[in-house]
Formats: C-alpha cells, structure tokens, sequence
C-alpha cells in the first residue's frame, strides 16, 4: 500500500525522515525509513515506550524566571538515560531542547530522533526518539486539528524475522498531542475527534492493529475517558493499575500536590489530572507485561556542597532553584510485549473507566477564585524571592 492511499477527509500522511548521528561526519544526517536486515535484531519480546510534555521555553517572561528551561533541558539526558526506553515520546518540544539531546553523547549513540533543531520551525512540537529498527517515518496532519502546522510524528518499527517463514514484528507508534486545552463541551468534543481519528490513521497505516499512542491528550475532565470507549482504546494505566489485585494508584500526572514547579506556575490550581496516557488499541497482540510507572517525579538537586561533588554537581545539572522539576508535568513509562494472541483489556479497568465517563462535566468552582487569589498573594513573595537568588 502507498502512504498516498491512507488519507481520508480527516487526516493525511506526509512521508517524513529520521535523524540519526553519523560519527564518521560528527553530523546528525537525515536517513530514510529502511527495512531490516538480516543480520538486524528482531523486536526484543518486550518494548519500553515512554511519553513526557517536557514544558517548551516559549514563555512570557515571569514564566520563564520560573521553570528555568536551560536546567532542566540540561537534565533531560540524564533522564532518558535512566529511563532506558525504546521509544520516547517528548512533546511541546522546542529548538532549543533538540539543541540539548543533539549534543548528548548517549542521545547520539542510542537513538535516532524525527526531527532535529534545523529541521524545525519555532513552534512547540512532539517528537519520537528511537532506538528500535524503523522501517517508515512519516507526519500525520488531522484536518481538523486547530494549529494547522501541528503534525504527528509516526513511526513503524520491524524487526527481522524471528524464524524462517514468520513475518517480522511490527508495532506503529506516534506522539499525539491534542491542541486544544479548553475545559467544556467543545474542547471535550475536539479532543475527542483528535484521538479517534488518530487512531484510525494508526490502524490505516499498520493494518496488523499493532499500534501504541504515546499521547498528551490534553484531557481536563474525568468524563473524558469516554473517548477511549469511542476510539477502542485501552488505557496501559489503567490496565495495570485498576484492574483486580492492582494497587488502584491514581497515574495524576498533572499533580500540583507533588510538582512544585505546577503549583508555581500555577497559584492556586488544584485539579489532579491524567492528560499523558500510553495508549493500545482492544484486540491487538499488544498488551503490557509489567505495571506502568510515573518518571520525572523527582525534583532536580538543589545546588549544596554534597551535591556539588555529586553527579549532577560535576554535570553542571544541579540547580540553585528550589522546587525545579524537569517539567510541570510527570511522565508514563509502559513495558509491552508484541504477542501473537489478541489482548482485549480487564473487565474491572473498563469498569473504572465507563463509571469516569458516565461522570458529569464539572464546571469551575466559583471558591476556586478565591483559593487562587489567596495562593497568588504567597506566590508573589515567592517570585520576589526567585528573583532576589534566595530560592
């Protein structure tokens, strides 16, 4: 099938490249999409995917006193070192972030990357890091999709056959981000549009089903799982976290309880959301073989003498801001395995999640004004002293 064939009045694919760093011209060179080899790997029996909205740089400019971008993008290699996943998703991405893990010594050995600093515009994006075989890399363009330069990067991985006579493994993945963040029924209805026909494009582009989405979906409300329903979408958290013999935690990656650098951000939010799910579709011999995890939950060190001689001191990566976290946002971190039999969910995590869509869309508290106002008046002090050095 051409990639010509696969578009429809809601999304088109455009053939894209991939950026791999060729030591031999100390360059990052584009190459094209290639099959395997023979003397390639085969797909490893499981897969670590991984998604982070890594919080772009293009602020106003008390936001930017605030989140501290050249430390933390000095960080996001040594957290995707320790992360040791196959396939990252990084969104809201921005030029100077590339710049960063263009330099990396690991990010150049391991992976190879859909887009690099030249090859961008000045605009956020999602990018997909690799260090699997990929056999196509293309963009996916939702007609509808708000921002009409956003596209979605895709790639589809093979390996080589695993026996004579077995076709390779392959598994689609892409990085969603929905553009649109407004709290009621329209942007419930336009996030939900972008995942369902997402999704389709997916299944279009790798017939087999096997596909995972590495999504920021932008979620605001608990009733916005019924999108999931709609689109035919298992949720890997869920999976591994709700369903019978599970611990049942939370996956919020949206916590101004735990990120400091949210709550400063934002003064006075309270809202405990998941707008960063892994994502697989019900039926597909895709499913998870371990309970997915939250990353980037740590705040950077802060710069003292202990942690001078540290690591992160002899780095440079040590911060002299208080409550920096590498993002606003935590991260999903997810091991699956490409299987030859049909994963179709678990009955108690489908429950979980139609009781959350049958859930009302909740409208903002009037108090939250209030509680805000309040919050502001700390942050203000706060901010005074951000500025002042003493935090």
């Amino acid at each position: 099938m051409s990639i010509t064939d696969i578009r429809s009045d809601d999304y088109t694919f455009i053939t894209s490249h991939l950026f791999r760093f060729a030591p031999t011209t100390d360059r990052w060179e584009r190459v094209d999409g290639h099959a395997p080899t023979a003397d390639a790997p085969p797909l490893p029996g499981s897969i670590r995917v991984a998604t982070l909205n890594i919080l772009h740089d293009h602020r106003s400019w008390r936001e930017r006193q605030m989140i501290v971008s050249q430390k933390r993008y000095a960080a996001l290699p040594v957290h995707l070192e320790a992360l040791d996943a196959d396939v990252i998703a990084l969104h809201d991405a921005t030029k100077s972030a590339l710049k960063v893990l263009q330099e990396s010594d690991f990010i150049r050995r391991a992976y190879t990357m859909t887009a690099i600093a030249d090859s961008v515009g000045e605009r956020p994006f999602s990018l997909l890091l690799s260090r699997l075989p990929v056999l196509e890399c293309h963009a996916l363009h939702l007609s509808r999709h708000r921002d009409e330069s956003a596209l979605i990067p895709c790639v589809v991985l093979k390996g080589r056959p695993v026996r004579p006579g077995y076709e390779g493994k392959r598994l689609a993945a892409a990085a969603l981000r929905s553009d649109s963040d407004a709290i009621g029924n329209e942007g419930i209805g336009e996030r939900s549009y972008q995942l369902k026909f997402c999704t389709d494009a997916l299944r279009a582009l790798e017939p087999s089903g096997n596909i995972v989405l590495l999504a920021d979906t932008n979620m605001q409300q608990t009733c916005e799982d019924a999108s999931l329903q709609h689109a035919d979408l298992l949720d890997v958290w869920a999976e591994t976290h709700f369903s019978d013999g599970e611990d049942g935690r939370p996956g919020y990656t949206h916590d101004p309880g735990c990120n400091a650098l949210l709550r400063n951000m934002n003064p006075g939010e309270k809202r405990m959301l998941r707008p960063d799910r892994i994502l697989i579709p019900r039926g597909a011999c895709v499913s998870p073989c371990a309970p997915a995890s939250l990353w980037a939950t740590e705040p950077l060190p802060v710069m003292d003498h202990q942690t001078a001689t540290s690591m992160w001191g002899k780095l440079g990566l040590a911060s002299k801001t208080v409550g920096l976290f590498l993002s606003n946002r935590f991260g999903v971190v997810a091991d699956l395995k490409i299987g030859e039999a049909p994963f179709d969910g678990n009955a108690l995590a489908a429950e979980r999640l139609d009781m959350n869509a049958r859930t009302p869309v909740q409208a903002p508290r009037p108090a939250e004004a209030v509680d805000a106002a309040f919050a502001v008046a700390g942050h203000a002090a706060f901010f005074a002293a951000r500025l002042l050095g003493q935090r």
